[in-house]
């Protein structure tokens, strides 16, 4: 059985070598949270793993399925290795998904990501490096913070008889 909390922690691990990586060898610092500026393919093809884990994750909690690995994580190991390619067949299998959670916060990322690809990094299928595990981490991270600040934005404007169903992960 898929340990999803043993999954993180390998990969929490393995981000920390990257960033100590780069900041050894190339003398790039990554900050310990989202860089919305860093526009690099490799953390930007990150980060788009990241909002589409987290989207599909959400879509399956809200249909009550506890199935916990994600089209993400299953193709993360070939994505690394051919992103453009890997990357249409992750979208494929978010595409069910897509029409119940397109309110989120996942789906705008994907959105807003797709946007900020130089022109031709998108197309290229050459191999991501380590920072593409920092744009994963940072992304997951950014977007539980938004529902977390939206959480408690509507915890202070809802009275206990108009309580709102949180529906933006």
């Amino acid at each position: 059985k898929f340990d999803r909390n043993g999954f993180h922690q390998l990969l929490s691990t393995a981000c920390a070598l990257v960033r100590k990586d780069f900041k050894q060898r190339k003398k790039e610092d990554y900050a310990l949270s989202l860089q919305s500026e860093r526009t690099d393919r490799d953390y930007l093809y990150g980060r788009l793993l990241g909002a589409a884990d987290k989207l599909e994750e959400y879509a399956l909690h809200k249909k009550d399925n506890d199935r916990m690995v994600t089209a993400a994580i299953r193709y993360m190991q070939t994505f690394a290795q051919r992103p453009f390619r890997t990357w249409q067949t992750i979208h494929a299998c978010l595409n069910p998904y897509i029409q119940t959670v397109k309110d989120s916060f996942a789906f705008t990322e994907i959105q807003s990501v797709m946007e900020l690809f130089k022109p031709g990094d998108y197309e290229k299928d050459t191999p991501l490096n380590g920072s593409y595990l920092i744009g994963y981490y940072h992304e997951r991270a950014h977007i539980d913070n938004l529902v977390a600040q939206a959480k408690a934005n509507a915890k202070k404007t809802s009275t206990p008889d108009n309580q709102t169903e949180d529906n933006h992960e």
